[in-house]
């Protein structure tokens, strides 16, 4: 036995149903790819996170790593010099598969980097260069969110490094997140 619907009755039914998702939707609190809270005014949450910034941050080159362009802002205004290049975003990060031959590798290395995206190689260099301080987010945890990204093992090891070349000195934490300032040994 099949229904039969009439057409107001499926007018009606096809409205509730477009209301029903523009409500979902609009309720949702992480519409955004990088800002956890759009309804939200997002400058007062960087204000509010580069207040604790201001006395740890030294005078010089900051490093900043960090998946939120929230913590890049808190720090400019905490008064860190943040040079273009310093600026890593961690989903910004990606690595050729280790399967390929060498050619073929070098080829994705500079795909790549053509296309805006840098790898571990590019980040560890980073952190060698001469820093005043570098900031990073603490929550979620830098290898968690570097893992899908590069891969475990280069994640610990960009992690390593920055634990035998810096020393950790204070944290700033507000609603969207911690993060830490480190300065080199």
């Amino acid at each position: 036995m099949a229904l039969k619907f009439t057409l107001p009755v499926a007018a009606a039914g096809l409205i509730l149903f477009i209301a029903a998702g523009g409500y979902f939707t609009a309720t949702r609190s992480r519409l955004g790819l990088l800002i956890p809270k759009p309804w939200s005014n997002p400058l007062v949450h960087v204000q509010r996170l580069a207040q604790p910034l201001r006395q740890l941050l030294p005078k010089g080159r900051i490093l900043v790593l960090s998946g939120k362009y929230q913590t890049v802002q808190a720090a400019w205004l905490a008064g860190g010099f943040v040079e273009p290049y310093s600026v890593s975003l961690l989903p910004n990060l990606r690595e050729p598969l280790d399967s390929l031959d060498a050619a073929a590798k070098a080829a994705a290395h500079r795909i790549l980097r053509l296309r805006g995206f840098r790898d571990s190689t590019a980040l560890i260099q980073d952190l060698e260069r001469p820093m005043a301080a570098i900031v990073l987010q603490e929550e979620p945890a830098m290898a968690a969110t570097l893992a899908p990204y590069i891969g475990a093992t280069r994640a610990e090891q960009v992690e390593s490094i920055l634990r035998q070349r810096y020393t950790r000195i204070g944290e700033g934490s507000e609603d969207s997140g911690t993060v830490s300032v480190w300065v080199p040994k």
